[in-house]
């Protein structure tokens, strides 16, 4: 901003120079968008909670009703509490312009600014959206700063007021949901999901793809023997109470990521074995984090995977002086009618190998073996 002209005049003075300066006023609903390849992608910050996200190209969009929420307690208690945050609670957007995302080059970033301390600590909601070749993914974290502490007045007259008791995080949910098909796309015969791919942190694991309404594999050995080695991120406890998300959310979980997909036959009632394979192809969403230097994190859905959540642990820290640490960014694709030979997780993983630094292999090929770390 230049504070003079070429010709020699007197620097205007402010007319209030003691008050600081207003960010512009946040407005509902609020709509960050991108066009590749004549694709139009849209974040829409809605009115009434969280965000919708949808491509022109897919038949499904996804929709938070939420921007966000944790559930934390004291140190000494068993009891957990919830703070949830919405769209109403956002107070001002601020364009990051281009910054550099780890292995992502550079991406266009909008934070938002959310009130409402809780544990001393203000949430800031970052979105972007990475540009591929296809399609544009949206990554977003959240970061912590401390709130302003507001005054203490000292009266001699009143006791000593005893120290608040140590608080600790336990899990932040970055998306709380619902996948739903498109109005834009087959409205009166809507592609439904069918099939949803888990992945598991640990050896004892299930990874694989499930039918929709099957129960997800699980381990077989009891967790009184191998219960802490299956901990990885971890849902709240009000995810099981939730009355808008009926009792089947959590059927499905997953560590770090985790892809929902169609056959491409749902919506004309083909329900036979051969159409449970995917191998016609419909739309479909990879759904995870970039990388777990963070937290643990983990994707869930109920059984007619209409509900989805992605949550971050945060293991119970001490909130203290410093704020805890941000969480990794989450990735949200979403890709129109492919089937699994067009590998639907590739941009997904090819953005995990290069955010963590993951090494290329060798020119030769690889040597074939096995080994177990028992």
């Amino acid at each position: 901003m230049k504070l003079f002209s070429k010709k020699k005049q007197k620097p205007e003075i402010p007319t209030n120079p003691t008050l600081p300066k207003i960010p512009p006023r946040f407005s509902l609903p609020f709509v960050i968008s991108e066009t590749v390849n004549n694709e139009s992608i849209t974040l829409k910050i809605t009115e009434d909670g969280g965000f919708i996200y949808h491509t022109s190209s897919s038949e499904w969009i996804v929709t938070s009703n939420q921007l966000l929420s944790i559930s934390y307690s004291e140190a000494s208690s068993n009891k957990i509490l919830e703070k949830i945050w919405t769209s109403k609670d956002v107070t001002h957007a601020t364009d990051l312009g281009k910054i550099d995302v780890e292995g992502l080059r550079k991406v266009n970033l909008v934070e938002l600014t959310l009130s409402g301390p809780v544990l001393g600590l203000l949430p800031k909601v970052i979105f972007g959206f990475v540009t591929l070749p296809i399609s544009c993914p949206l990554i977003w974290k959240v970061s912590w700063v401390k709130a302003e502490a507001e005054p203490v007045v000292s009266d001699s007259s009143t006791p000593p007021v005893p120290p608040s008791p140590q608080m600790v995080l336990h899990t932040a949910t970055l998306l709380r949901g619902s996948l739903m098909s498109s109005p834009d796309h087959h409205p009166d015969h809507p592609e439904l999901p069918t099939h949803i791919y888990t992945s598991s942190w640990q050896s004892w694991g299930f990874a694989g793809t499930t039918p929709k309404g099957k129960a997800q594999p699980r381990h077989a050995l009891p967790d009184i023997f191998a219960g802490e080695f299956h901990r990885g991120g971890e849902a709240p406890p009000s995810e099981a109470s939730d009355a808008w998300l009926g009792k089947n959310m959590g059927w499905y979980s997953s560590d770090g990521f985790a892809a929902i997909t169609s056959n491409g036959n749902s919506s004309h009632g083909c329900h036979s074995e051969a159409a449970l394979v995917d191998s016609a192809g419909g739309p479909s969403l990879v759904l995870g984090m970039l990388s777990q230097k963070s937290n643990f994190s983990l994707v869930t859905a109920n059984r007619d995977l209409e509900f989805i959540a992605v949550h971050s642990s945060y293991d119970g820290v001490i909130v203290g002086a410093t704020p805890p640490p941000p969480t990794d960014f989450c990735w949200l694709q979403l890709l129109e009618p492919h089937n699994y030979k067009d590998e639907i997780m590739a941009d997904y993983l090819d953005a995990l190998g290069a955010h963590n630094k993951a090494k290329n292999p060798p020119a030769q090929p690889l040597s074939i073996g096995w080994g177990s770390w028992y």
